[in-house]
């Protein structure tokens, strides 16, 4: 046998022994002692890893981390190495970053490096729109705008900051919206419940400001500025307003406000906000059930959503132009001033329907189509200068009789045509409806909507007018598109050939 072969045999033999050794040990005996590894900080080997992670908390511009590693360096070579990036770092987030303030009073900078934003000194926006974006996820203030002087436009979701600070450095700005996101709140503070912030900013010197728009917000301590800006808007389920009288103080065209009232009654006392719509959900309430503008400056006001529900009174002012809510909740009816002009009522239920001395009123809404039709229509009175008619009346069997309104020009009706128009209509949607739909007498009509379903009756027959033209019946310059939805069953009655085009059947 040659040596390779006896080392081979032998190689195994001790192989096999081992084995036989480990397989007749007992649990017992291969316990494994876990003894802590004693590390040397100052070893060469260590220092250089510390060095390496305070630079790197530097490079991020997370110099709050870097003081507890600087005590830990015990070579002064590499303190001034690092203190070197350090002042590097400092010095340009010092020119040019935004930073957090948080509650242990640390400094977060971020958006900082200058080799990949423009230069903060001519910068005219900030758009701070992504989750994965640099900022610092913890509450605290944001600060460090007077790095931008010539900031026009702000823009941040995902904010978690409670005050803003610096912004009378920034006499051009025209834009700040500023959101919370609640997913993003609760990945970072998983044990607190989500709720409105009560953003502290003060925008007294923003004169040339044009628009404010805060989600999930509380706006009690807010400062506006003392000029005039196009819209102020609050979004949000949970965003709370009239919290105190700050709205009084709002020098603003147009106020779009969702989420709740924190006090009931609501009262505006402004002469400054021109137009005034507030939201709320669907089967939710504004947050109170009275409302009083009878000392403000509105032009409009408009009670959107489902709130209206719940609002039993209302007064007006006196200049108010348009007004558009629902009105179910009505007590007794408001005084309607006179200077109306357009007036939209849903849901009406009050037997007092005499508008006539709306004498101003050119655009009329009157709708019944939530609630079980309850209304007399001949007690419904209109100004005779009413030009513009939308009229939603289903579940009704009523006559209405509105042919003294010589100066109507178009109507809107769905759930009836059993209603005398008068004859110098020159525009009609109609929908939803059975019957014949008799326009023989109507020479002056110019445009025609018509749409019916098969759950709401069936219509039998459209009697056209005379002196129809294409050009005026379907005319995308002005905006109206022309379509008529019917069964094949409708009888058409001198209908021109060209209309065809138009028809649409339901099978």
């Amino acid at each position: 046998m040659n040596a390779k072969n006896r080392n081979m045999k032998r190689i195994t033999l001790f192989t096999v022994l081992g084995i036989a050794i480990m397989l007749s040990c007992t649990r017992e005996e291969l316990t494994i002692v876990d003894k802590p590894v004693t590390i040397n900080e100052n070893s060469p080997s260590f220092q250089s890893y510390l060095e390496e992670r305070a630079i790197s908390f530097i490079k991020i511009y997370r110099f709050d981390k870097v003081k507890e590693i600087l005590d830990r360096i015990t070579d002064p070579t590499t303190k001034e190495n690092i203190m070197s990036v350090y002042n590097e770092y400092k010095s340009k987030a010092d020119r040019e970053a935004l930073f957090y303030v948080n509650a242990a009073n640390d400094t977060l900078f971020f958006l900082v490096p200058s080799e990949t934003e423009p230069d903060p000194s001519t910068r005219t926006w900030l758009y701070l729109i992504n989750e994965k974006a640099n900022i610092p996820k913890t509450k605290g203030i944001l600060s460090g705008f007077s790095k931008f002087p010539k900031l026009q436009t702000f823009i941040i979701s995902y904010a978690l900051a409670e005050e803003v600070h610096e912004l009378e450095y920034l006499p051009d700005l025209e834009r700040f919206d500023w959101s919370q996101n609640e997913d993003f709140f609760k990945r970072h503070f998983p044990n607190e419940q989500y709720g409105p912030v009560q953003l502290v900013a003060d925008f007294s010197e923003n004169n040339k400001l044009k628009t404010i728009t805060l989600k999930d917000m509380d706006i009690e301590n807010l400062t506006f500025p003392d000029s005039e800006i196009d819209l102020f808007k609050l979004e949000g389920l949970i965003s709370r307003y009239n919290s105190n009288d700050v709205l009084h103080s709002l020098k603003v065209k147009e106020v779009e406000i969702n989420g709740k009232s924190a006090r009931n009654p609501f009262v505006l006392k402004n002469e400054g906000i021109q137009s005034l719509k507030i939201s709320s959900t669907y089967d939710t309430s504004f947050g109170f059930t009275s409302l009083d503008v009878s000392e403000s400056g509105l032009e409009s006001l408009t009670l959107a959503g489902d709130g209206g529900a719940f609002v039993t009174e209302m007064k007006f002012n006196d200049g108010l132009k348009r007004l558009s809510f629902k009105a179910e909740g009505l007590k007794e009816k408001p005084a309607f001033p006179i200077s109306l002009e357009s007036l939209s009522l849903a849901n009406y239920r009050l037997s007092d329907l005499d508008l006539s001395h709306l004498i101003n009123l050119k655009s009329f809404t009157f709708s019944q189509s939530g609630i079980i039709h309850s209304i007399d229509n001949s007690k419904l009175h209109l100004p005779s200068g009413l030009e513009y008619l939308k009229y939603s009346a289903f579940e009704s069997h009523q006559k209405l009789d509105i042919s003294y309104l010589h100066k109507l020009r178009k109507v809107t009706l769905s759930g009836t045509n059993d209603i005398d128009l008068p004859p110098n209509i020159e525009e009609i949607d109609i929908s939803y409806i059975s019957g014949i739909l008799d326009l023989n007498d109507f020479d002056k009509l110019k445009r025609i909507r018509v749409y019916t379903a098969s759950n709401f009756g069936i219509l039998e027959e459209i009697i056209f007018p005379p002196n129809l033209t294409e050009d005026e019946i379907h005319d995308p310059s002005n905006n109206f598109y022309s379509a008529i939805f019917i069964t094949r069953q409708c009888k058409l009655t001198n209908m021109p050939e060209w209309m065809n085009k138009y028809i649409h059947y339901q099978d």
